[in-house]
């Protein structure tokens, strides 16, 4: 039997904070959306990540740490995309997979963060466990292989 177990969940802010005191409150206006969360790790523990993440920048000047704090927010709290692996009712099966920043996002901490951090992403890199570009122009797309279920 076929069992999918990641997640999406809409993030309350003001809820999570009461649980963890490490919530990236940069983030609260960035994310209005269903977050993924995979199998195993839980919102708090994401979190925590971005918070650590975020948290480094903060000797940064304002619009590098920004951009930054925008590209982590969205690589940390990814979009939740439902993906249908058949269309045939009634066996078909819904489930949630990450949608990557944006290419936009990237850009823009090249713009506001050259000569200020060591290492700038590669905005043009391809993923190939996700068989598509690391930053999407507009959205993400996968490749589903063959299964039996």
């Amino acid at each position: 039997q076929y069992i999918y177990t990641n997640s999406c969940v809409q993030i309350n802010f003001e809820s999570l904070q009461q649980q963890t005191q490490q919530v990236p409150i940069e983030c609260q206006n960035i994310v209005d959306y269903s977050v993924f969360v995979p199998t195993n790790i839980t919102i708090e523990q994401i979190s925590k990540q971005v918070f650590e993440q975020i948290f480094k920048t903060r000797i940064l000047p304002t619009s590098c740490r920004v951009a930054l704090g925008r590209f982590i927010c969205a690589s940390g709290f990814q979009k939740c995309e439902f993906f249908t692996l058949s269309n045939q009712l009634p066996n078909f099966i819904v489930f949630p997979l990450p949608r990557q920043p944006c290419k936009q996002l990237c850009l823009d901490i090249l713009f506001n963060c050259k000569n200020l951090i060591d290492e700038l992403p590669n905005c043009d890199t391809f993923d190939n466990q996700l068989g598509q570009p690391s930053y999407p122009q507009k959205i993400s797309t996968f490749t589903i292989e063959s299964q039996n279920f």
